[in-house]
C-alpha cells in the first residue's frame, strides 16, 4: 500500500518528462513510440492517459489549482454520466469508419491534438486556442472534463486495454466505504460499489489506491485467474496482431507494386536499351523507366557529345543536339534547308546557324535545339546537363489547411529521390494521415499526378501543389 502511495510521485515526474519532451518533439516523431505505447496498453492499460498525455497533465494541473484555490469541485450527476461517457466512443468509431472530410473538418478543433501542435511550435488559429482554454477553465470545476466525454483517442486506449492482465481490486472486507476512492477517481467510477475496477473509462492514474485510507484494500493485481490464463492471453495476443495489422496498413497506404508492375518496367528497359545499341556508328548507353507514362531517358553521343537527361509525360520530349545534326536518328527525319511558313509552330531556318543563338525546330512533336559550342538546356525549364550528374534539391510552397506547406524535392539524374516537408501549420494528425502517403507515392510515380489521402483532402493538396512548384518553378535550395 505505501508503495501504492509512491506511485503518484511517479506519475507526476512522467507527466512532466513527456510533456517536456513533447515539447522539444520527440515524443510525436517517432512511431515507434506509439507502438510501444499500444503494446503496454494492452498489458496495463491507458497508461497514456494517466501518464503521458500533455492535455490530461495540464487538466490536472488546473484542477490541482482549483483545490488550492478552494474552488468546489463538481460531479456530473449519474444519470447524465451513464449517456455522456458513450460520446468519445461513437467519435471514436465515426473517426475510424467514416474518413469524410466533413468530420476531419470538425475534428480541426480537437484540443487534444492542437495542444501538441502547439508545443511543438505550430501554428494555431484563436477558435482552436479559445477551445484548449475552455477546458482548462472548467477543469478547475470538473476533473478532467475533456477525457471524460470528448477524446476518441482515449476511446481507443480504452478499447485496446479491455483485456489488460493488471487491474485495480476491492477487499470487501477492508473496505470502510469511506468512498474517498469515488471522490479521488476523476473519471467518475464509482470504485466502492466494485470489487473489479474494469471499466473502460479508467485511465490508470491510480488516484483511489492513493486516496484509500486503508492498507490492503485497494491493489493493483493480476485480474485473470490461472484457469482462465490461457484463453484470455490467447485472445490479447489475436487482438494486438490485428491492431499491428491496422497500423502497418494504415501507416502504408501507398500503392504497392505488383508483378504486373514490374515486368512492364523491365520490358520498358529492355525496350530503350534495344532501341539505342540499333544506332550506327555512335555508342550509345540508355536506361528507362515507364510508370504511370512516365518516362527518364538517359543518352550519350560520342560524335556530338550530347548529354540529355529530361522526365516527361505523354509524347513529348526535348533531344539536345550539337550545330551538327546526325544524319541518322531513332526517327529517321529528315530536315530541309527552309521550312514553310504556312503554320506558327514551324520556324525558318536558315543554312547556317547563328554562333551566338539558340534555335527551336518543332518537328514531330520534338523540340530540338542547336548551339555552336556545346548543348545546354535552359535553367528556367531543365536541369542542366552538369546539374543532371549530381543532386539537386528543389523549393516549393503551396497552401494548406491552416497556412502555407513548404516542401524539398531532391532530384538527380531526373529521377526524384526524396520528398521532405519542412514546413507546415496544419493539424498533426490530418497532416500526418496525408504526409505518410503523398510523398512516397509521387517517388514511385515518379509524378505529382496522384491521389489526395481521404479525410485529409487539405493537406494532400498542399503537399501536392507544393511539389508541383518546386518541380516547375525549379527553385534551388
Amino acid at each position: 500500500m505505501k508503495n501504492m502511495k509512491k506511485i503518484q510521485n511517479i506519475r507526476k515526474i512522467s507527466q512532466i518528462l513527456f510533456f517536456l519532451l513533447t515539447i522539444i518533439g520527440l515524443i510525436n516523431k517517432f512511431e515507434i513510440t506509439m507502438t510501444l505505447i499500444m503494446v503496454l496498453t494492452f498489458i496495463i492499460g491507458p497508461i497514456y492517459c494517466g501518464f503521458m498525455c500533455p492535455l490530461g497533465f495540464l487538466q490536472d494541473l488546473m484542477s490541482t489549482l482549483g483545490r488550492k484555490m478552494s474552488i468546489k469541485k463538481f460531479k456530473m450527476p449519474k444519470y447524465i454520466q451513464n449517456y455522456l461517457v458513450y460520446v468519445r466512443y461513437i467519435v471514436l468509431f465515426i473517426v475510424t469508419v467514416f474518413s469524410l472530410n466533413i468530420i476531419f473538418t470538425i475534428l480541426r478543433y480537437d484540443p487534444r491534438s492542437n495542444l501538441l501542435q502547439l508545443l511543438l511550435g505550430r501554428y494555431l488559429d484563436i477558435v482552436s486556442i479559445l477551445i484548449i482554454v475552455s477546458f482548462l477553465l472548467i477543469s478547475l470545476f470538473f476533473e478532467r472534463p475533456f477525457c471524460n466525454y470528448f477524446c476518441y483517442e482515449g476511446a481507443k486506449y480504452s478499447l485496446v486495454g479491455a483485456l489488460k492482465l493488471f487491474k485495480i481490486t476491492r477487499n470487501d472486507e477492508n473496505c470502510i466505504s469511506c468512498k474517498l476512492c469515488d471522490k479521488s477517481c476523476p473519471m467518475n467510477i464509482t470504485i466502492s460499489e466494485k470489487s473489479l475496477v474494469n471499466s473502460l473509462q479508467c485511465i490508470d492514474c491510480y488516484e483511489c489506491v492513493s486516496a484509500c485510507p486503508v492498507e490492503n484494500t485497494l491493489n493493483l493485481k493480476t485480474a485473470v485467474k490461472e484457469k482462465h490464463n490461457k484463453k484470455k492471453i490467447t485472445l490479447l495476443v489475436a487482438i494486438l496482431l490485428v491492431y499491428l495489422i491496422v497500423f502497418v496498413n494504415h501507416a502504408n497506404l501507398g500503392e504497392i507494386v505488383n508483378a504486373n508492375d514490374l515486368k512492364s518496367i523491365m520490358n520498358s528497359a529492355e525496350d530503350i536499351i534495344k532501341n539505342e545499341l540499333e544506332l550506327d556508328q555512335r555508342k550509345h548507353f540508355g536506361k528507362g523507366k515507364f510508370k504511370n507514362n512516365t518516362k527518364e531517358i538517359t543518352s550519350n553521343v560520342n560524335k556530338s557529345d550530347v548529354n540529355s537527361n529530361e522526365a516527361f509525360k505523354d509524347d513529348i520530349s526535348n533531344v539536345n543536339i550539337s550545330n551538327e545534326l546526325p544524319k541518322t536518328t531513332t526517327s529517321e527525319v529528315d530536315i530541309p534547308n527552309e521550312l514553310p511558313k504556312a503554320t506558327t509552330s514551324e520556324v525558318d531556318i536558315p543554312n547556317e546557324l547563328p554562333k551566338t543563338d539558340t534555335k527551336k525546330v518543332n518537328i514531330s512533336n520534338e523540340t530540338i535545339k542547336t548551339d555552336n559550342k556545346q548543348v545546354t538546356e535552359t535553367k528556367e525549364n531543365n536541369i542542366s546537363s552538369k546539374a543532371s550528374t549530381k543532386e539537386v534539391v528543389y523549393i516549393g510552397q503551396a497552401d494548406g489547411f491552416n497556412g502555407p506547406i513548404t516542401v524539398e524535392v531532391t532530384v538527380k539524374s531526373g529521377l526524384i529521390l526524396n520528398i521532405e516537408v519542412v514546413k507546415e501549420h496544419d493539424d498533426y494528425n490530418w497532416f500526418f494521415r496525408a504526409n505518410n502517403v503523398i510523398p512516397d507515392n509521387m517517388i514511385k510515380k515518379q509524378t505529382y499526378d496522384v491521389d489526395v489521402v481521404s479525410g485529409s483532402t487539405y493537406s494532400s493538396k498542399g503537399i501536392i501543389n507544393a511539389v508541383k512548384d518546386a518541380l516547375t518553378n525549379k527553385k534551388i535550395k
